[in-house]
């Protein structure tokens, strides 16, 4: 099968950019994919990750020399498989693009909580329409995604998880006694819940909060409470290490897709508190973790203090580690992926 991906590559990693990696690696190795890259990654500030704010000139740019390699394509491969993020430049970048004409089957795929990004904008809800009108096979990630894209009078939709690389569900996890260290890995943005998380935390004098991640300007400026500690951003193998060192994971994110954060923490054998976000609850369910309302600081230290009990703690990341290794290890994926992706061909 030939393959033409539109979709970002790190640096930076995290996200999408992560998937397509792995996505490439596994199915060029795994199934001899041909696969041939319109390359959507950040360019410019934004692409330092901490930068938040739109600049005209570099998004032109970027999304000019995009939509050209996707008319330069050539229209040799089998499949043109579209990942998008929704957000409103990518929306009409991706409207643009596709205007130039779909020269093969299009399988689209929604990297977000297409809710969240695309809400009641009716801009945005023309564009999806037209997008879906394109597509052959649409996937997401989360059950609310599905259910808006059933609103919008889509019919071929498939609900496909993000994965991970087994090896990160091979080592043993110890549970401590006392709950000494919660970490959350991520943007530490406020729409992220880092200010939430920075409240609940001063309910927990002898506990360090560690938060690992570029930190943005909403947050530069925020007073810290002592046992809370923005480490910055983090290699793939010094986050595994962290995690390893952890007792808790929290994410209190105010909007998710299916967070690859949380499914390293899963992996890594952690009870996980998140917000009530994308595919949280369906990951964690009611048994490795507790799911809480987004926006809610609170709710939030109540489930951080309902998770001191280590037998809690215990069960949770016993039920988390069996999660990873049964539903979302990337041979299980990719392989359901690659029969979607064959029924299309």
């Amino acid at each position: 099968m030939k393959l033409l991906l539109i979709s970002p590559l790190p640096p930076p990693e995290g996200g999408i950019a992560t998937w397509t990696k792995g996505f490439c690696t596994y199915m060029e190795r795994e199934k001899h994919m041909e696969i041939s890259l319109v390359n959507t990654s950040l360019i410019g500030k934004r692409s330092e990750k901490k930068a938040r704010g739109f600049y005209p000139v570099d998004e032109l740019k970027r999304n000019a020399a995009i939509i050209r390699q996707f008319k330069e394509s050539g229209g040799r491969e089998d499949l043109i498989y579209l990942c998008s993020s929704c957000t409103w430049t990518g929306l009409i970048r991706d409207y643009c693009m596709l205007k130039t004409g779909v020269h093969k089957p299009l399988v689209i795929h929604f990297h977000c909580n297409i809710v969240d990004q695309v809400g009641h904008s009716r801009i945005g809800r023309r564009i999806l329409r037209y997008m879906i009108s394109k597509a052959r096979q649409l996937i997401v990630l989360n059950h609310a995604s599905y259910a808006y894209l059933l609103q919008m009078g889509a019919e071929n939709i498939t609900l496909i998880s993000n994965f991970i690389d087994g090896d990160w569900v091979s080592e043993p996890y110890t549970v401590r006694e006392t709950m000494e260290r919660v970490l959350y890995v991520g943007h530490v943005r406020e729409r992220k819940g880092m200010k939430e998380l920075v409240k609940a935390a001063e309910a927990f004098p002898t506990v360090q909060f560690d938060c690992i991640g570029p930190v943005s300007d909403d947050m530069a400026d925020v007073l810290l409470p002592p046992n809370v500690h923005f480490l910055g951003k983090r290699s793939a193998e010094e986050v595994k290490t962290e995690l390893s060192r952890a007792d808790l994971f929290v994410l209190p994110s105010y909007s998710e897709g299916f967070s690859l954060a949380v499914l390293e923490a899963m992996a890594s054998g952690l009870p996980v508190v998140a917000s009530d976000a994308g595919a949280n609850a369906d990951m964690i369910e009611d048994r490795g973790g507790i799911i809480v309302p987004p926006m809610d600081a609170q709710a939030l230290e109540a489930a951080i203090r309902t998770m001191e009990d280590p037998a809690k703690r215990a069960a949770c990341s016993a039920f988390n580690r069996e999660k990873v290794r049964t539903c979302y290890t990337a041979e299980r994926v990719l392989e359901q992926l690659f029969g979607v992706l064959e029924c299309v061909e």
